[in-house]
């Protein structure tokens, strides 16, 4: 999904008007840059990766699993063709590792679908 220019326009105008501490922040740091992330998997990745934990510590930790990965790409069988130790080794915690390819793999996860399912699931 891409958003028009006159899309975001219109949605900046809307925060701008609707609440002005929000009008104040869009005037000091500007409108925002949204870049989709494409690959579903890789945004599932970063989605577990920084949960319960700072932005620069889940940046920190993807560029590591990148780097452990290398050259390969971030797939659910790369994941988990690494062990746990491995992969806590980069920072993650053995639950987090342990979820990273667990439901893919075992098709409890469709990633074409992700975008339709429940926050329930």
């Amino acid at each position: 999904m891409s958003f028009s220019a006159e899309q975001i326009a219109a949605a900046l105008d809307h925060l701008c008007s609707a609440n002005p501490i929000m009008g104040k922040v869009i005037q000091q740091v500007g409108p925002f840059t949204l870049k989709l992330e494409r690959n579903r998997f890789r945004m599932l990745v970063r989605s577990i990766v920084s949960q319960q934990i700072s932005t620069k510590a889940a940046r920190a930790i993807r560029c590591r699993l990148e780097e452990l990965l290398a050259p390969c790409r971030i797939t659910a069988q790369n994941i988990a063709n690494q062990s746990v130790d491995e992969l806590r080794s980069i920072g993650l915690s053995a639950q987090k590792a342990n979820y990273l390819s667990d439901k893919v793999l075992t098709g409890v996860l469709h990633l074409r679908s992700i975008g339709h399912m429940s926050d329930k699931m």
